[in-house]
Order: structure tokens, then C-alpha cells, then sequence
């Protein structure tokens, strides 16, 4: 047998095989010899030597819950790669040239993609991404006076902060923007980070009415009238109030969620009279004194 396969290497070999160290197009020919000398004619042939794959890839922003996009920039100087392995860490799979996935929990994966041409030439290559998550904290929900300055209390783990509706604030990328409103509004809260990825909190913000302070009711046990109480002050996001007897004695202490004053102290009825009572209600920006008096009727 007599080879040559078009890069200076010959064989004699009945099947020999051959590296070459460049990829490109080869001549390789073959001629059969007889035991006596007689040689066939000479058949040549091109053999396409494949290059090997260099892999490239990258990913889009890696957010928990949503989906990454891979982008396969794989080239190859000779010969078409047609098979396709990705491990994308999560335990998937994929034979696709641009695949997704989405990672639910948070942490550092180990992606892997094996290029493959034609003629079974591979490579691989292997990087890892960063799965994080933002977590938007918008404050609690409060309650304001209406046409009030009032401060918002955005927090979080992104560096670009968001606030709508925009139009009622001064600053709605600050983490903290002062806000004026009219009526009860839902602050949205939306953080992102460098890489893009996304948190979302919300805080409601109620309006306050204003508080009206009864003067008299009759704890006589009919069912009508037969508690103090102040209207609208369950709304305030803090109160403290106390009534006093002719001494300065505190006959009655509530708060804001307090059912009311039976015009009782110490599980006995008061006599009727008037009563000095003071209400320190704080209502979301400032804290403010009311003063009063209330006439228990018998």
C-alpha cells in the first residue's frame, strides 16, 4: 500500500491512520501494489481536516425565579458544529445552541457547554454565575395628616431604588423621598441591583381624619352612648390617653386600639361630673397634645 496524505506523511499500511496538526482541506491518495510490483491506478481523495471548537458563552443577569438566558458565541475555523451539551448547574439539561433556565435558589452554579462538530471534534468550556436575589422593604404601612411632608423608609440589597407613583414625591430615587398626598395611597418600591435583577415591596399610606374629642356620654348601661371614645383614632399609628378626676388622679389610660372609657375606675362606676382628659396621638410625622374635658351623665 502506498499513502499520502497531503501533508508530507506517507504509509504503507493497510489502514493507517494520520493527525494533522493544521486544519484544512488534504489530498490523500492511495495505490495498491501486488506482490510482483504491479501497481493500480492511483485514487485520491479531499479529506477535510476539522479544527477544534472554541467555546464561548455568557449568560444574561442570574436572578432567582427568573429566567437566564444563555448566548452560545461558539466558533469553529473548519467544519460546522452540530451537537450541542449544556449542564446549566441546576440539574438541566439542554441540547439546544441557546438555552434558559431558571435557578430558584440563591448561590454560585457551575455552568458547562460541550461543542461537537461534524466530524466529532469537541471542546469544552466551563464558567460559573452568581444567582442572587433583591429583597425591597418598602417600611411599614403608616398613617399621615393629609397635605403633610412625610418621609418614606425604602431598604434593601439593590442600589437603585424606584418609588411610584412618582408624582407625589420630591426625590423617587432615593431610598428616601419625602412625600405630600390627599388621599389614602399604595407606594410601589421596586430595587435593582448591578446586575439588573429586581425586588418589589409595597407600603400603604393611610390619611388620617381629624379627631373630634366627645365632650359627654351617659355610661348608664342602655346601649346608647355608653362609652367615650374619640372617632377615627384607631387610624393613628400611635396614642396614649389618659382621664383625671378633680385630683389629678388618672381614672382611665387607653391607646389608639382601646374599645373606650364605661366610666368606670377600678371596676366602679364615677360619680357624674366632668372629667380632664389629654391625648398625645402621634400622627406619622409628629407628635401632638390634646386637651380636653368629657362629662360623665347620670
Amino acid at each position: 500500500w502506498d499513502w499520502s496524505f497531503g501533508n508530507g506523511i506517507v504509509s504503507t499500511q493497510k489502514t493507517p491512520s494520520v493527525s494533522y496538526p493544521v486544519a484544512g482541506l488534504y489530498n490523500v491518495s492511495l495505490q495498491a501494489i501486488s506482490r510482483n510490483g504491479c501497481r493500480s491506478r492511483t485514487v485520491t481523495q479531499a479529506v477535510t481536516a476539522e479544527s477544534i471548537p472554541t467555546v464561548v458563552f455568557s449568560s444574561s443577569a442570574a436572578c432567582m425565579g427568573r429566567p437566564v438566558q444563555f448566548t452560545n458565541s461558539t466558533t469553529n475555523a473548519v467544519g460546522a458544529v452540530n451537537r450541542w451539551q449544556w449542564n446549566l448547574g441546576n440539574g438541566q439539561l439542554s441540547a439546544l445552541p441557546q438555552p434558559t433556565a431558571t435557578y430558584n435558589r440563591t448561590g454560585t452554579y457551575t455552568i458547562t457547554l460541550q461543542a461537537t462538530t461534524g466530524a466529532g471534534c469537541t471542546a469544552a468550556a466551563t464558567q460559573t454565575i452568581d444567582v442572587t436575589a433583591i429583597t425591597a422593604n418598602a417600611g411599614r404601612d403608616t398613617a399621615v395628616l393629609p397635605n403633610l411632608p412625610f418621609t418614606l423608609n425604602g431598604s434593601g440589597n439593590g442600589n437603585s431604588f424606584a418609588w411610584q407613583p412618582a408624582a407625589v414625591l420630591n426625590n423617587p430615587s432615593s431610598p428616601n423621598p419625602q412625600a405630600i398626598i390627599q388621599t389614602d395611597t399604595r407606594f410601589i418600591l421596586t430595587l435593582t441591583d448591578a446586575q439588573g435583577c429586581m425586588g418589589m415591596d409595597t407600603v400603604l399610606v393611610k390619611i388620617l381624619k381629624p379627631l373630634f374629642i366627645p365632650n359627654a356620654f351617659t355610661p348608664n348601661g342602655d346601649g346608647l352612648n355608653d362609652l367615650w371614645l374619640v372617632p377615627a383614632l384607631a387610624d393613628y399609628p400611635k396614642a396614649d390617653i389618659k382621664v383625671f378626676n378633680r385630683w389629678g388622679q388618672v381614672v382611665y389610660n387607653g391607646n389608639q386600639r382601646s374599645a373606650g372609657w364605661d366610666g368606670r375606675f377600678n371596676g366602679t362606676d364615677l360619680p357624674a361630673g366632668s372629667y380632664a382628659c389629654i391625648i398625645e396621638v402621634f400622627d406619622g410625622v409628629n407628635t401632638r397634645l390634646l386637651k380636653g374635658t368629657v362629662t360623665v351623665v347620670r
